[in-house]
């Protein structure tokens, strides 16, 4: 989750997970937490073991000298069930 907490361009809350384009760490799709629209398809963020990159400068989420609030869950925070290190999807 992503918000631009800059206060001349308050931004949604963007919600990207590994389920909606699970093919390499590329992940396009995105959803608003604050609006009543559909999936939508955007620049894509690199899902990694130790948190995201994002692959562009968007104003609502990676544009420079604005402050955001973010959110990320791992699907495995540290290491597997069976006690190995994780490892980017």
């Amino acid at each position: 989750m992503v918000k631009t907490l800059t206060s001349n361009q308050q931004g949604g809350w963007q919600l990207r997970d590994n389920k909606r384009t699970p093919a390499g760490n590329l992940t396009n799709n995105l959803l608003y937490a604050n609006a009543a629209s559909t999936e939508q398809t955007t620049d894509g963020i690199d899902i990694l073991s130790n948190g995201f990159k994002f692959r562009n400068t968007a104003g609502d989420n990676n544009a420079s000298g604005r402050k955001y609030a973010f959110f990320a869950f791992a699907q495995n925070p540290f290491t597997s069930s069976t006690g190995t290190p994780v490892t980017a999807r």
